[in-house]
C-alpha cells in the first residue's frame, strides 16, 4: 500500500504541485505465509507539507499526524499508544510503532532524506499504515462521560535527551504527575542555540482536574510544583 500512495505523492510533485497533500486508502495488503498468502485489509495514508502554504496554513507534523491516528482510532474505541519504531524507511527518532494492549495496530513515520530526495520531496513526508481488522472487531465506539468539572492548566518545560522519544517523556511526566493529571500535551519542541549537544528542551502543557469536585489555584500549584520537583529529581533540567 506504501509504495502506491508515494507513487501518488511522487506523481503530483513532479508535475508541479506545491501545496500541501493528505491523502489514504483502504483496501487489502498481500502478505505471505509459509507457502500461502493472506489479504489482510489495511488504512494507509500520507501527509506531505508542501511548499506553498498560504491562507495560515500550518505545516504538517509528525504530533499532527499522530494526533489525528489517536482520534480516529479513539472514535473505533480504542485507545493507542505510541512506541519507538523501526521501519527501514523512517526517519530516525520520528517512526512510530501504533499498539493497543498488547496488539500491534501499526506504524507512522516520517520519511527518511534519502528516500525523499529520491521521490524528489522537499518538505517533510509522513506515511502512516494501520491494521483495520482489529479496529472493526472492537465494534461500537466508546464516549467516555464528559468531565464535571473543568480542568486547569500548567505549562513545564525542561531539557531532555534529543535521543529518547517524546511520547514515553509525556508518558513519565503524566506518571510523575499522578492520578490528578488529565492530559499532558507536548507544544513546543526546540533544539538550537544555547541548547547543550544531544539535549532538546520540550515545553508540555499538563491538565489537573478533581472528579469530584473544582480544584483551588493553591492546589493546583503545589500539584504542579510537585510535578517539577519529581522532574528535577530524575535528572531534567528546568528552565
Amino acid at each position: 500500500m506504501l509504495p502506491g500512495l508515494l507513487g501518488v505523492v511522487e506523481h503530483n510533485l513532479r508535475g508541479g504541485w506545491r501545496n500541501a497533500i493528505r491523502i489514504f486508502e483502504i483496501g487489502r495488503v498481500f502478505l505471505r505465509q509459509g507457502e500461502g498468502h493472506v489479504e489482510p485489509p489495511r488504512l494507509g495514508g500520507v501527509a506531505y507539507a508542501g511548499k506553498d502554504r498560504r491562507f495560515g496554513e500550518e505545516a504538517e507534523t509528525f504530533l499532527g499526524v499522530k494526533a489525528d491516528i489517536e482520534a480516529l482510532c479513539r472514535g473505533c474505541g480504542a485507545r493507542v499508544e505510541f512506541h519507538q519504531g523501526s521501519q527501514p524507511f523512517g526517519h530516525a527518532g520520528r517512526t512510530a510503532l501504533i499498539t493497543v494492549g498488547n496488539v500491534s495496530l501499526g506504524y507512522l513515520a516520517q520519511i527518511k532524506p534519502s528516500l525523499a530526495r529520491e521521490l524528489n520531496v522537499e518538505e517533510d513526508l509522513f506515511v502512516f499504515e494501520l491494521d483495520t481488522a482489529p479496529l472493526m472487531d472492537w465494534g461500537q465506539a466508546l464516549f467516555p462521560e464528559p468531565a464535571r468539572y473543568p480542568a486547569a492548566y500548567r505549562d513545564v518545560s525542561f531539557l531532555a535527551s534529543a535521543y529518547v522519544p517524546a511520547i514515553e517523556i509525556a508518558r513519565e511526566v503524566r506518571h510523575l504527575g499522578g492520578e490528578r493529571v488529565a492530559s499532558v500535551r507536548l507544544f513546543d519542541v526546540y533544539a538550537g542555540q544555547g541548547i547543550p549537544e544531544g539535549q532538546r528542551s520540550l515545553a508540555f502543557s499538563v491538565a489537573w482536574r478533581h472528579p469530584d469536585r473544582t480544584l483551588g489555584e493553591g492546589e493546583v500549584d503545589s500539584l504542579h510544583n510537585a510535578l517539577r520537583e519529581a522532574l528535577a529529581a530524575r535528572g531534567y533540567v528546568l528552565r
